[in-house]
Order: structure tokens, then C-alpha cells, then sequence
């Protein structure tokens, strides 16, 4: 990072083969057309720069850096630009001849007002008048004439759009002189509208003060951008717009800004050189504190069979529910208790599948990173000497004991036969359904209680023996039993979650007993399913469980003596350079090319999926285009939407689910499934074809195909934060 202090940055711009004088910053003549002034609360109309102000250097960004500014004179004249400055030289000119730099694409929107400022200087004296034009019809909206001389000096002027909004203004700046030649020199020219329009996007919660940092313009803003304290209103950095991106999920073309160097604490907005504005957003340390805490809370909001008590859940409190005797589907006449787990979703059913992926990945957070994770959420277990997270887990885990059958398998999901109306959870009556065992949920069961059999080894000996002994009694079944994947029996209205194959489940729970038991048996296992497919290795969703038998293999000391090894390495790695691909070449940096059903929950795994390979490799890029799927969940995405409810300026504030719509309350801290173009609910399938994929998203009640929750989105964000290392 390089700061440069207001009165050095003429000799920046000297190296740059420019030279303008410090003198060029002063506040000279000011024209106004009309009486309204402008918002300071909203823009900086002073163009008064901070003591630590930052003017970004980095060659790798400027190197992507195209003017959006033209110009037009006499033959053989020509212009130079970098992001800040505009170096126009008229040759073989002379009284009459009329030379002009100018831009397009400047949206003015009515009843709005803009302050338009300049510097400007010449070698010989210049009439400049300054037009703004509707570049379609060619209209003149404002004229201003101002005298250009030697002297640097410093221009502006408002104008009120009085008139029906455009998309295309024009800004022109027409030059004469008698001179036959001469050159004029344009610095800082901004347009700043006086009403916040967020057409640039930004994570809209904040940035920690050392991470990467970007921002997307969603149209061409211009050559630069400068961000603002919205404290005191001063400038504090400036960097270049860059990055050009046709983006066919959007139907946009996309620009984007840097600012890594721009690391001091405060509350920030940026404002683009052709009048884009943001929300506002923090840096500083720990930005991400609550929301850390209420994505994790989220799991007590959505346990089944227990109390709510109103001192720590408020409004959502409510008695327990669904604990009266669950029938079996494959044995009519038997009943058992299988009270407690998590609500899936935004309806009160319970699925192994979905469980477990959940269960997973609150296991590998805390793994990753256990000092994130403290006894402090608020959960009814807070300040009993065990991590939250694990406090939690091990609510789904007891459930899951319960879902174990005496043969070893695991049935599929605990349901009733429809689904409830809008009510609280405890008024919910209907009679449970415990649905048959399958291999897949088996599988999968036995990968996650390994695990935990090791990670709660330290707080509670008793409960980490039964965990592995439970995983190896589900192994014992799994090894005996042939692939067993069911369909829903008639009379259950309820989600399928059908998986087409166990292999990766199986692959993961051998992987988790090699990794607590080191018996070669179980490698052996594993390494004879990646024989029969290389892919049943892979994957971090309720569906393929692949990635995580594969990364907790390469956790242990004794894998490096292994071949297999590199393989796997290999494998995450080719994983997540597709994901680094696909972000890099994006406008919004998402790492996703297929918005389906709970596209955000894709979206986070991706970035866990990264920060794996940042793990085994360092690479900073991993690591940077991590942090941007967060970006992404929290407002830098073309819907300019926080997809976290509570977080953010602009937030979800109609989910699916039924409690919270039943009380009118906020769940804060909740992900929500995001863009889905399958048109799968009745909301959807209202938006017309020319939609693109990555705004097929409604903030409805009824659009539960992309405004649900779930537990396996959450977890994919308490995961992805923890690796992150915010806590």
C-alpha cells in the first residue's frame, strides 16, 4: 500500500508523464444554474481529500485500463489519458477550430441534481464551453462557458434534470484558442448526482481492513472512482475503473474497482467518475462478528423437539414440538420417539441428507479454525465450557443416534404427510413419519459421527466413544448392503432429496474411519471406490459428499506418505481452479454458471472450496476470490440484494419460512436460496423469458424455490466464514 499525502500527488502524475502543479487542487470559480444544492450527506461537492489520502498504484490494475472518454480535432491532434487525468493536444489549429474530449453513457435521472466538477489548464489561453447533451436526440440540457488559462484552476456547476430521465447524456468539454497550437490539461473530472442510485455494488455489510478488497460497476461508470468518508465527507481514495466483462448471466457489462490499500477503520461509500453511488459499508476489524454468531443462532431457531426459551430466541420461543411417538413406514406397527435435529428449511420436516451436509460442515468449520468458535452465541448451552458449534452439532447428532436402526442403517427422514400451514412449529400435529434406511444416508452418517467421534474427544470421552462406535455399527451395515435408494411412499407430501448413487458416501465414511483408526482397511476401501469412479471423490453439497472424506484424508500427517496424496491434492485443486475461473471471469466474481435451487448455497461451498486449495497451496487468489463469494452473498451481485436476512442495506425481508411468517418476524443471520432460473414456483414462472438467470430471484412468501431457507445454506456460510478466519 502506498498513501500519498494531497500536496505529492502532482508528483505521481508527473511520472505518469503529466505535469500538473499541486496548485491544480485549489477551489476556483464555481457556476451554478440553479438553486438546489447538493446532498453533502450523499457527495463529496467540496473534492476535499483526507490527510491519509490513498491513490491506488497497483501496475496490475492499471495495466486493464481503457478511457471511456473520447476525442475529436483537428488532423494530427490527439489525446492521452490515464484514470485520473485527460491530456488533450490541438495541433494545426487556430481561431475558429473547434476541438472536444467528451463521454457518453451518463444516466440522468429526473429531478435529480449533479454537481459536474473539473481542474483544467492550458499552455495558451482556451474558451471552454461545457455542453450537457442528450446523445440521442442531440438535445443541449445545460451549457457553461469558463476561460482556461496557465494557471491551474479548479471548475464546477450543478444542473437540475428537469426533464424525463436518459440513459445516455453526454458530457462534452468544446475548446477553441488562437492558438495554431496548444494543449489543454483536464484532472478529476466527476459527475455527482445528489441522491444515492447504488448502481455500483459492494459487499454491503463491509471489508476487514487487511482483506481484498473490490466493488462492480454494472455499467460504464467512467475512468475512476473515489471512495468518501461518510463521516466527514472527505475523499480518501481514488483507484481506476477496469476489468471489462460481458456478462451473459446478467445481461450486463460489468466494470470493476480495487481497493486493498484502503485499510483504516470507518464507514465508507464509493462514487464512480459518471455519477454511480453506493451503499454505504465498513472497514474495520471483526465486521463480521454477529454475523458470525446469528448464522450459527440460526441452528437453535430451526431445532425440532425442544423449547425455545423467549430470554435467547425472543418472538421465535415456542414450546416443544413434534414430540409425540413417530410411526415407520416399513413397519406399521412399530412407534419410537425420534424427537430432536433441525426443521430443514422453511417447513418442519427433517432429512438425514441435508442434515448431515449441514452437520459437516459445522464439523470441518470448527476443525479448520476452532479459536473462531466460542461459548458465547447465545444458545441455550452457551457457558458450559464447550464450543457453541459443537453444542449444536451435537443436538443433530443425538437426533441422528435416534434415526439409527438396530441394524446399523439410517432411515431417510423423519416427516409428516403434508406439509404445514403458516404456523409456529408446536402447532404443528400432524403425525411423524419415519421413512425407510438407505446406503446414501448411511454413508453419510458414518463420515460425519467419525469425525465427531475425534473433535469431541476433548470435551466428552463418553459421547466421542459412541460416536465412532455408532459408525462403525452403520460401516458394518453399509459393507453388507447393496445400493438402497427410495423413492417417497404414496401419502408423503414431503421433500425427495433422491441421490443417484452412494458411492461417494461410501468413499467418505471409509476416508473418516482411515482418519480416526489409521486401518489400512478402510483406505483400501476408499482407494477401491475412486478405482470405480475418480468423481466419487468429490463434492461438498447434500448430494455428493466426495470433497470432504478427500480433504480430511489429506488433514492427517501419515497422508503424505501416501500416493493417493497427490491425487486428491490434484483433484481439489482442479475443483477449485474451475470455481477461480469462473469467478475471474465474471463481473460480480461469483463462482457459479448455473443458477439453480439454492444457488447461493453453491455459491458459499465454492468459496469453501477455495479456501481448501488455499490451504494445501497458499495461493492468495484462492483466497482472495473467496472473500468475494461472501461479496457476493452480502449485496456485490446484479440484484444489489444482501441475500442475508439482517445484514446489509438491502436484505430478504419476506422468506419461506413458516414461523416467521406466522409471528412477522425477522430471522437475522439466515441465508436464503437466491437466483434459481428454473421457474420452479408459481412467482417465478410469472417472470417472462428475457429475464437472465442471475435476476430470477423474488423476495416473496411464496417463492420458496428462491426465497427458502435451509440448514445445509447456513452451514455453507458458517463454514465459509470460519475459513475465512472472521469469528
Amino acid at each position: 500500500m502506498k498513501k500519498i499525502l494531497l500536496g505529492l500527488l502532482s508528483f505521481f502524475i508527473v511520472l505518469a508523464g503529466f505535469n500538473i502543479v499541486g496548485s491544480f487542487f485549489k477551489k476556483d470559480e464555481t457556476v451554478t444554474t440553479t438553486p438546489e444544492s447538493i446532498d453533502n450527506t450523499i457527495v463529496n461537492i467540496d473534492n476535499t481529500y483526507d490527510d491519509n489520502y490513498v491513490v491506488s498504484t497497483d501496475e496490475t490494475v492499471l495495466t486493464n485500463f481503457k478511457t471511456s472518454w473520447a476525442f475529436e480535432g483537428p488532423t494530427d491532434s490527439y489525446s492521452e489519458a490515464t484514470y485520473l487525468n485527460q491530456n488533450c493536444y490541438i495541433k494545426n489549429a487556430g481561431s475558429g477550430v473547434e476541438s472536444r474530449l467528451y463521454r457518453d453513457g451518463i444516466q440522468l435521472i429526473k429531478d435529480v441534481s449533479y454537481h459536474i466538477s473539473f481542474n483544467a489548464k492550458a499552455s495558451e489561453n482556451v474558451s471552454l464551453n461545457v455542453y450537457v447533451i442528450n446523445a440521442d436526440t442531440s438535445e443541449v440540457l445545460s451549457t457553461q462557458s469558463f476561460e482556461v488559462g496557465k494557471d491551474a484552476n479548479s471548475y464546477s456547476f450543478d444542473y437540475l434534470m428537469d426533464r424525463e430521465s436518459i440513459w445516455n447524456a453526454r458530457l462534452s468539454f468544446n475548446m477553441q484558442s488562437d492558438a495554431s497550437e496548444y494543449d489543454v490539461e483536464f484532472d478529476h473530472i466527476f459527475v455527482a448526482p445528489n441522491v444515492a442510485n447504488n448502481a455500483i455494488k459492494v459487499n454491503q455489510v463491509g471489508y476487514e481492513s487487511d482483506d481484498y478488497k473490490s466493488c462492480t460497476f454494472s455499467y460504464n461508470q467512467g475512468d475512476y472512482f473515489r471512495i468518501v468518508n461518510v463521516d466527514n465527507g472527505n475523499i480518501v481514495y481514488e483507484g481506476a475503473i477496469v476489468d471489462e466483462k460481458q456478462n451473459t448471466y446478467t445481461n450486463e457489462t460489468n466494470y470493476l474497482g480495487y481497493f486493498k490499500e484502503l485499510n483504516t477503520p470507518g464507514t465508507y461509500r464509493i462514487e464512480s467518475q459518471a455519477g454511480g453511488t453506493s451503499h454505504n459499508f465498513t472497514i474495520g476489524a471483526d465486521v463480521f462478528n454477529n454475523l458470525f454468531k446469528d448464522s450459527l443462532k440460526f441452528f437453535s431457531i430451526q431445532r425440532c423437539g425442544f423449547e425455545l426459551d423467549s430470554n435467547l430466541f425472543g418472538d421465535y420461543a415456542h414450546a416443544a414440538c413434534h414430540n409425540g411417538p413417530a410411526s415407520y413406514i416399513d413397519m406399521p406397527d412399530k412407534t419410537g420417539d425420534v424427537t430432536g435435529g433441525w426443521h430443514d428449511a422453511g417447513d418442519y420436516g427433517r432429512y438425514v441428507q441435508t442434515g448431515i451436509k449441514a452437520l459437516n460442515d459445522l464439523l470441518f468449520a470448527y476443525m479448520s479454525n476452532p479459536e473462531s468458535f466460542k461459548d458465547d452465541v447465545g444458545i441455550s448451552e452457551s457457558g458450559n465450557g464447550i464450543p457453541d458449534i459443537l453444542d449444536e452439532a451435537r443436538y443433530e447428532l443425538e437426533w441422528l443416534f435416534k434415526m439409527q436402526a438396530d441394524f446399523g442403517g439410517i432411515y431417510d427422514k423423519a416427516v409428516t404427510g403434508n406439509l404445514p400451514g403458516d404456523i409456529a412449529p408446536d402447532e404443528d400435529t400432524q403425525q411423524v413419519y419415519v421413512l425407510s434406511a438407505e446406503t446414501t444416508t448411511t454413508g453419510a452418517f458414518v463420515g460425519a459421527a467419525a469425525l465427531a467421534s475425534e473433535l469431541y474427544s476433548e470435551f466428552d470421552a463418553e459421547f466421542a466413544q459412541e460416536c465412532k462406535d455408532r459408525a462403525i455399527r452403520a460401516w458394518e451395515y453399509l459393507v453388507n448392503t447393496p445400493t438402497t435408494i427410495l423413492e417417497n411412499p404414496a401419502g408423503i407430501n414431503a421433500g425427495l432429496y433422491r441421490d443417484d448413487s452412494d458411492l461417494d458416501e461410501r468413499y467418505y465414511g471409509a476416508m473418516a474411519l482411515w482418519y480416526i483408526t489409521q486401518e489400512q482397511n478402510y483406505l483400501e476401501t476408499a482407494r477401491s471406490f475412486l478405482n470405480q469412479d475418480i468423481n466419487c471423490g468429490r463434492g461438498l453439497n447434500y448430494l455428493d459428499v466426495g470433497t470432504y472424506g478427500s480433504y480430511l484424508y489429506l488433514q492427517h500427517p501419515n497422508a503424505k506418505n501416501d500416493g493417493l496424496y497427490e491425487v486428491l491434492t490434484g483433484m481439489i485443486i482442479e475443483d477449485a481452479n474451475q470455481a477461480l475461473s469462473n469467478a475471474q471471469g465474471e463481473g460480480y466474481n461469483s463462482s457459479i454458471t448455473t443458477f439453480g435451487w439454492g444457488s447461493n448455497g453453491d455459491v458459499a461451498n465454492n468459496g469453501i472450496l477455495m479456501m481448501m486449495a488455499y490451504d494445501l497451496t497458499e495461493n492468495e487468489d484462492y483466497h482472495n476470490y473467496a472473500i468475494e463469494q461472501l461479496n457476493y452473498l452480502l449485496g456485490k451481485n446484479s440484484l444489489d440484494m444482501s441475500f442475508i436476512i439482517g445484514y446489509g442495506t438491502n436484505y430478504p425481508s419476506n422468506p419461506h419460512h413458516r414461523i416467521s411468517k406466522a409471528r412477522n418476524l425477522t430471522l437475522t443471520g439466515a441465508l436464503v436460496g437466491g437466483p434459481n432460473a428454473s421457474k420452479d414456483d408459481t412467482v417465478m414462472q410469472t417472470f417472462g423469458d428475457n429475464v437472465p438467470p442471475a435476476k430470477m430471484y423474488s423476495d416473496e412468501y411464496l417463492s420458496y424455490s428462491t426465497n427458502e431457507v435451509a440448514i445445509y445454506w447456513n452451514s455453507a456460510l458458517v463454514h465459509l466464514l470460519a475459513r475465512l478466519g472472521y469469528n
